[in-house]
């Protein structure tokens, strides 16, 4: 009798061993499984961060652009205002240039 119940005790820690090491493996399956989805995910949002960098970049480019096309008018009427004193120094310079030649003639 003694006998049958030290076998049934080494038989129920044998299952018992087993059922530890199912679940252990059900626990690493489990691990493996959050390790793949989080690796994935991962990937995911690597690629969405490369994605939205090309998209600031772009926009900077777009922006950077926009702030040169607003600068051609303010160009345009430095340049204008720089013809026009261009334009009264020659004027004033021919007009002494004709006084200078009355006055060389005279």
């Amino acid at each position: 009798m003694q006998h049958r119940l030290q076998y049934q005790d080494k038989t129920i820690q044998a299952l018992r061993s087993q059922l530890s090491d199912s679940e252990t493996y059900k626990r690493f399956t489990e691990l493996q499984n959050q390790l793949k989805e989080a690796t994935s995910k991962n990937a995911e949002l690597v690629k969405q961060l490369r994605t939205m960098e090309r998209i600031q970049q772009g926009q900077g480019r777009a922006l950077e652009k926009m702030t040169n096309d607003n600068e051609y008018p303010r160009q345009i009427r430095d340049l204008q205002e720089q013809l026009k004193v261009c334009r009264e120094r020659a004027k004033e310079l021919e007009e002494k240039a004709k006084r200078e030649e009355k006055a060389s003639k005279a």
